[in-house]
Parts: structure tokens; C-alpha cells; sequence
């Protein structure tokens, strides 16, 4: 294909295009790049012994530089990384805001 932008996954060492990629964090201050497949590999693996937490307890974020919109627990010690692109500026808390809201901000 043409005009379609590749890089090598970090754990399969395969091709695939960028938009199969995602940034996964490796340790406390790592990001790994892993496509697809060894996404649902490390999912379904019976060793890899993660706890995930309820969604109540994470909070949305977003990516101004992407347009990414993600979720992550604030309690974690590690750094505030986009997982789409893996950059740290311009990632913010996302706000929901009401149609009222924004109404009440055009009129001031």
C-alpha cells in the first residue's frame, strides 16, 4: 500500500501499519509499542497477572496533539502518556460539557 505509514511492533517484530499501534506501558517508565495481535495476546495470556481496577475509578483524558481520548486511573505512579501517539505534552483532562454550558460561555 502506498502512502501508509509502517513501523515494527516491539514484541513480534513484524510490520504493520501505525494505525495498529498502540503504546502500552512496559514497567514504570517504559512504552512499548504492540500491534493487534500481541494486544490480544497479552490480554488473554493466563501469566501475565494484572488486577484491573472498576472504571469508576479512572478519569478521561485527551490528547490535544491526536485527538485521542482515553482512560486511566489517577492513582498510578506512572507518567501521563498519550497511548495512541506515546507523546506526554498535550494531554489533558477531558471535560464533558453540557449544551447549556456552552451556550452560558458564547454569551459572555
Amino acid at each position: 500500500m502506498e502512502g501508509v505509514k509502517e513501523r515494527i511492533c516491539d514484541n513480534c517484530s513484524k510490520t504493520v501499519p501505525v494505525s495498529d499501534l498502540r503504546y502500552v506501558a512496559k514497567g514504570k517508565d517504559l512504552l512499548v509499542a504492540l500491534c493487534s495481535e500481541c494486544r490480544v495476546k497479552k490480554i488473554t495470556n493466563p501469566e501475565t497477572k494484572t488486577v484491573q481496577k472498576p472504571a469508576s475509578q479512572k478519569r478521561e483524558y485527551y490528547c490535544a496533539l491526536c485527538k485521542y481520548k482515553f482512560k486511566l486511573d489517577p492513582t498510578t505512579k506512572s507518567r501521563l502518556v498519550c497511548p495512541f501517539c506515546g507523546r506526554t505534552h498535550g494531554v489533558q483532562q477531558h471535560k464533558e460539557l453540557s449544551s447549556e454550558t456552552l451556550l452560558s460561555m458564547d454569551e459572555e
